[in-house]
């Protein structure tokens, strides 16, 4: 399955003589290990291609926290967000879900091993009722970084 990735947000920083940019893109990546919730950053001088790296978390919460922590530390170092519509409604949208909503689809989740020979089954959804015991079980181990992100947010 294909990484997919959100709007990337784009910052500059041309302050003292610098021509500098730097770019934040969250994404989910699914693989044979499971889901992972990522974010990739981009930096360089503007111009050019810049270099790249990325950062894989298991929880989305996790990767929430330090994406905002990221963001505030450029603008701490001067660093001005090229402001993106698209980026700005994505992030609202994002904060403003109410515990166990997501505006993301469901993870489909394989039931079977895929081993040499084995037949190919469809990966079967999550049931349901286990779904909603995750998300409480998440909801109530992360509601402290939930309240994080949204104070870094507000800041």
């Amino acid at each position: 399955m294909p990484d997919t990735f959100q709007q990337p947000r784009r910052f500059q920083c041309t302050t003292e003589g610098h021509n500098k940019f730097w770019n934040i893109a969250k994404f989910h990546r699914t693989r044979l290990g499971g889901a992972f919730f990522c974010f990739q950053t981009r930096w360089g001088r503007i111009g050019t291609s810049g270099t790249t790296n990325e950062r894989e978390f298991f929880s989305a919460l996790e990767r929430d926290v330090e994406y905002y922590k990221l963001i505030r530390q450029k603008q701490a170092k001067g660093y001005r967000e090229v402001v993106s519509i698209a980026s700005e409604i994505l992030d609202r949208a994002e904060l403003t879900q109410p515990p166990g909503t997501s505006i993301r689809p469901p993870l489909i989740v394989s039931t079977q091993s895929r081993t040499a020979g084995a037949g190919t089954k469809e990966p079967k959804p999550l049931d349901p009722p286990k779904m909603k015991e995750q998300q409480k079980e998440d909801n109530s181990e992360n509601s402290d970084l939930r309240d994080r992100i949204k104070d870094l947010e507000l800041d």
